[in-house]
């Protein structure tokens, strides 16, 4: 009875496991133009990057792998306009030997336009800190510079 109680639970898991259709968001592939603005304790900063989107980065999130993020990202859910991804092991703070965490979600107003919004939290050193941040993205080419893909 157990091994049958243990093999149906797995069948089950497994078929939620490929139940979940992440679908990726519907906008253009190529060159995007990102700003972002990032609130840590209160102090706003801001940046600017150029990304490369392709088909192969579209469902998982090319937009805010800026220049200090550089997380490992896990697609929550994600839709034709919608997508929760989930940031580990970031780069933001390891140098001052910090662990790095980020939710985003990203929104595609348009094929050529997305907005996103994060919520962080960097850990060590005995300190912990909240952040949060809101982010633009702008098609601006259809192709990416060489090396950028």
């Amino acid at each position: 009875m157990r091994t049958k109680l243990l093999i149906t639970l797995g069948l089950v898991s497994a078929t939620i496991l490929f139940a979940a259709d992440y679908q990726p968001l519907k906008v253009q592939t190529g060159l995007w133009q990102v700003n972002s603005t990032t609130n840590l304790t209160g102090t706003p900063h801001t940046s600017s990057y150029k990304t490369c989107v392709t088909p192969k980065n579209l469902n998982s999130n090319p937009w805010a792998n800026g220049p200090d993020e550089k997380c490992v990202w896990t697609v929550v859910k994600s839709s034709a306009s919608d997508m929760d991804v989930h940031g580990a092991e970031c780069e933001a703070g390891k140098e001052y030997g910090m662990t790095t965490n980020v939710d985003l979600k990203v929104h595609a107003v348009d094929a050529e336009n997305v907005k996103a919004s994060m919520e962080g939290t960097s850990k060590g050193n005995g300190q912990n800190m909240n952040f949060s941040g809101t982010y633009t993205g702008k098609w601006i080419a259809a192709s990416c510079p060489a090396g950028m893909d």
